[in-house]
């Protein structure tokens, strides 16, 4: 993947205020030469913000994971590092892709002379997962009677995949501001493929786990039994989640394949 350069933009608290602008409380970093605002530009070498230390080269976005996506995720044993996400629109007849750089970014060309980017960045770039979650409530929810108790302080982050079930005042994903998400993820490696077209490895790398009654005896037979129950798996997930949507496993979409890792906050 070719290293293209991005006009980067950053309100950074930490600036210093100067005669130009004191009632400002954000200022703006321009990774770009010739900007109008002289008095605001920064040296950012290698794209480091000199106050803060933000890597302006790295965009951050969020990805919504249900419940079960999010455990697989924190699994410290076998974690998730794949997820496959709809490619729209949809393509018709394409057999095949190549790599190009559509408006300065790195994306990809079908055969009919369309460009796509990836709407979830490029390598490098960082995801911030939004998830089902809430926010603790001292005065409804707290009945101890004694103190101090051992309820949450007012305002903590609970999340439903590994929180109590109990409650049902649980927030859509989509409400979760940045603050509250508590899983970042760096983005390792993006391609496209066809959904069906998923390997064993990748069932894996998706969060399918194997029961011990499935064959591993290293033969070729149990290899094979091995990806048709994985694949299998998957395809229920698949459909759980987006056949609903238009998009179901028999009709088998483009997807952007998307690899991570999970990094400290």
């Amino acid at each position: 993947m070719p290293d293209i350069p991005r006009i980067s933009f950053h309100q950074c608290p930490q600036m210093p205020r100067n005669h130009f602008a004191e009632k400002q409380l954000l200022y703006w970093h321009v990774h770009r030469t010739g900007t109008p605002h002289s008095e605001f530009r920064v040296d950012l070498r290698d794209g480091i913000c000199p106050y803060c230390g933000k890597n302006l080269d790295v965009k951050e976005r969020p990805i919504i994971f249900s419940g079960q996506m999010v455990h697989a995720i924190l699994d410290e044993i076998n974690p998730k590092t794949q997820t496959r996400r709809v490619i729209k629109p949809q393509l018709e007849n394409a057999l095949h892709w190549e790599g190009v750089v559509v408006q300065g970014k790195y994306g990809w060309r079908d055969d009919h002379g369309r460009d796509y980017t990836c709407p979830y960045g490029r390598v490098g770039d960082r995801l911030w997962v939004r998830e089902t979650f809430r926010l603790s409530d001292s005065v409804d929810e707290c009945g101890h009677s004694d103190f101090p108790c051992t309820c949450p302080p007012h305002g903590t982050v609970i999340y439903r995949a590994t929180g109590d079930d109990y409650e049902s005042k649980w927030k859509s994903p989509i409400h979760m501001p940045r603050w509250a998400s508590r899983i970042t993820l760096e983005i390792t490696d993006v391609r496209v493929e066809r959904v069906r077209d998923i390997s064993l490895l990748d069932c894996l790398a998706e969060g399918i786990v194997l029961d011990d009654s499935v064959p591993n005896d290293g033969s070729q037979a149990a290899q094979i039994m091995q990806r048709l129950i994985a694949v299998d798996q998957y395809g229920n997930l698949w459909d759980s989640l987006n056949a609903k949507r238009g998009f179901p496993w028999v009709s088998n979409p483009w997807a952007w394949v998307i690899k991570f890792q999970r990094i400290d906050q």
